[in-house]
């Protein structure tokens, strides 16, 4: 670094003059690790100018590398602390987020990974997925950064696997329960409520439901066709009810656009 300064005649005035305008102590990036997820993520978050700097040192770290970026951009002190002490903020939160993700690592992460991927390529086919695919649990986090998702419920919503997998799992054992009562409607109805709230596109209720229908049906048949017949009668109440919570939804805000629920039920009727 010497003999790059002073290859190009850079004075020590002029590094003094510089420090004081651009540099902020150590303390606002003792936050900042050398993990390469945190330093992926970092880098998708810096300002425009802070990106277009072009700092290379084989003598640096990743982790310097990064702090030398943002020092030599040119912003004062100040913006460089408030934009530091934002970013610190979201990856805190971001970290909650990542906990989601945590049942990876309990396991054989390579197949775990690949368990995923197999999941999102089918259901996210707006995405660009690199090749190769990650087998890390890392990895996995950073190519997930890199994702365009166009509604936040959604990518909570998948991203959810280890819940989604047990809630899941408690939609198959009630399927065969035997008791389809009132209240086994209900239930259903207000699953169905909640996704409509949260704005989850019926897509994926519906994916699930894909998922439900084949693995019911084999163990369904180890009873006979009568017993696939039972299943998928009532796999057909399960989906009338979630389909309803949807066009109810649909229902308000077309009654509320068209002044009359009855013309508003006409429409979607497809009268």
């Amino acid at each position: 670094m010497a003999e790059s300064i002073e290859e190009f005649g850079v004075t020590r005035d002029q590094v003094r003059d510089h420090q004081n305008y651009l540099l902020i102590p150590e303390k606002h990036f003792s936050w900042i690790s050398e993990s390469e997820r945190q330093l992926s993520w970092i880098k998708r978050k810096l300002t425009r100018e802070m990106a277009d700097e072009r700092i290379y040192s084989p003598a640096l770290s990743e982790r310097e590398l990064l702090i030398a970026t943002i020092d030599c951009a040119e912003s004062p002190p100040r913006g460089k602390t408030s934009f530091l002490a934002s970013l610190k903020r979201a990856w805190d939160e971001q970290r909650q987020l990542d906990q989601q993700w945590d049942w990876i690592k309990e396991r054989n992460e390579r197949e775990a990974c690949l368990h995923v991927w197999e999941w999102l390529s089918k259901h996210l086919s707006n995405q660009v997925f690199p090749n190769p695919r990650p087998e890390s649990h890392q990895h996995l986090l950073i190519t997930l950064d890199s994702f365009t998702w166009k509604h936040e419920a959604t990518r909570e919503f998948i991203t959810d696997s280890k819940r989604l997998g047990n809630t899941l799992a408690a939609w198959f054992r009630e399927l065969f329960s035997g008791v389809y009562d009132d209240a086994y409607a209900l239930k259903r109805l207000g699953i169905g409520m909640v996704h409509v709230r949260i704005g989850l596109p019926v897509r994926y209720p519906l994916a699930m439901l894909d998922v439900i229908a084949q693995h019911g049906e084999k163990v369904a048949a180890i009873k006979g066709p009568e017993a696939v017949a039972a299943f998928r009668k009532i796999l057909a109440l399960d989906v009338a009810t979630f389909n309803q919570s949807y066009e109810s939804k649909q229902l308000s805000h077309l009654a509320e656009l068209t002044g009359s629920e009855r013309l508003a039920r006409r429409l979607l009727a497809g009268m």
